[in-house]
């Protein structure tokens, strides 16, 4: 009898280890799924957002590529409202700043030109000859450079005359 009770107690020390273990063990494996999901979601999502990024990032290469087009297609047909228009829209700075630059120094070329002719239309009105005849150019080649060109007193200035225009230029 003795032996039947130590043989029971042995028997439901032994179901009761092993429900334990099962229990222990098929939470591990629940432990384990979950957090095997969890990954595989953040994952799923990671990939996602990357996705979303470069998507974006396409779309705006494209949406540039596509201005940089119309662009340079406004500049090739010499229609230049339309060109500033866009290069207003793009929002490029480094355009804006180079037309600027442009801009300025096409001003300071009229302004040059415009002395230049006011100095030649002197000249030739001290020679007796009306401005707007080519020997006005002609009288301009034996003056002398207007005092306010740019340059070194040892360069030599030489006068071209071209359709009754005086140009000015260093040898």
């Amino acid at each position: 009898l003795e032996r039947k009770r130590l043989a029971d107690a042995e028997a439901r020390k032994r179901r009761s280890r092993d429900n334990f273990f099962a229990k222990l063990l098929y939470h591990a494996d629940e432990f384990k799924a979950f957090h095997r999901e969890a990954r595989r979601l953040v994952s799923r999502r990671s990939k996602a957002v990357l996705g979303d990024f470069d998507s974006k990032a396409r779309k705006d290469k494209k949406e540039a590529d596509r201005a940089q087009r119309e662009r340079l297609k406004a500049l090739r047909e010499s229609n230049i409202d339309e060109y500033m228009k866009l290069v207003k829209d793009s929002k490029n700075e480094r355009i804006s700043q180079l037309l600027q630059q442009t801009d300025a120094y096409l001003q300071e070329l009229g302004s040059k030109v415009e002395q230049q002719k006011a100095a030649v239309a002197r000249s030739a009105a001290a020679a007796g000859a009306p401005s707007f005849l080519p020997s006005a150019a002609a009288a301009a080649l034996s003056a002398a450079p207007p005092s306010d060109f740019i340059g070194t007193p040892q360069q030599n200035w030489s006068c071209v005359s071209s359709f009754g225009f005086a140009f000015w230029s260093i040898e």
